[in-house]
This record gives C-alpha cells, structure tokens and sequence, in this order.
C-alpha cells in the first residue's frame, strides 16, 4: 500500500479537497494526466458504519467534483485513487473545514 503513495510522489501530484455542503471538489495543482474519473475512500475515524466511497468525475482541466451521500462532520480519513488503483493520495479531515485541504502521499 505503501508504495501507492510512493507512485503518487512518483507521478508528482499534488492536490487539494474542499468539502462544500454534500460536495467535494478536488483540485490538481498541474493538468495531470489522469482518469475521467477518480474515486475518494471516506473513512470515519471512530464508526466503521459511517464509512462511505463516492466516485468524482472530471469537470475542467484540473478539477473533479464528487456528490456525497452526506455532509460529512467529525475527524475522517480520505483516500484518494485512480481507477486502476496504481497511486493514492490522502488526507486526515476535520470536518466542517472552510478551507481547502492539501492531500499528501
């Protein structure tokens, strides 16, 4: 798993997540060559049952946007990834932000 975020550092990607009301936008720092489509792991730090996965699809040169099932609030882990699950990006959130985060490898 690791060297998913490895690929990711490989690959030189670097983005950020806002999370606006039933919506995440993610933003690409550069035009990477990446999927249509993206898929973003939420994880609830405490209630497994609360876990969501949700795909974001391109909308412009270096912008995705997911719909959310729900307004996500409360500490999440979020995983970002290809389809083909050849890289990762994450991010640890506390949730409602009014910034956007930076995701790491």
């Amino acid at each position: 798993n690791l060297s998913l975020y490895r690929e990711a550092a490989a690959r030189n990607l670097h983005a950020k997540v806002l999370l606006a009301g039933n919506k995440a936008i993610l933003t690409f720092d550069t035009n990477s060559i990446l999927d249509e489509d993206l898929t973003l792991d939420f994880v609830h730090n405490t209630l497994a049952a609360q876990d969501f996965k949700v795909i974001a699809h391109r909308s412009g040169e270096s912008m995705y946007v997911a719909e959310l099932p729900v307004t996500p609030t409360g500490r999440w882990n979020l995983v970002v990834h290809d389809n083909a699950n050849q890289w990762k990006l994450r991010a640890s959130l506390s949730l409602p932000a009014i910034d956007a985060i930076k995701l790491t490898y």
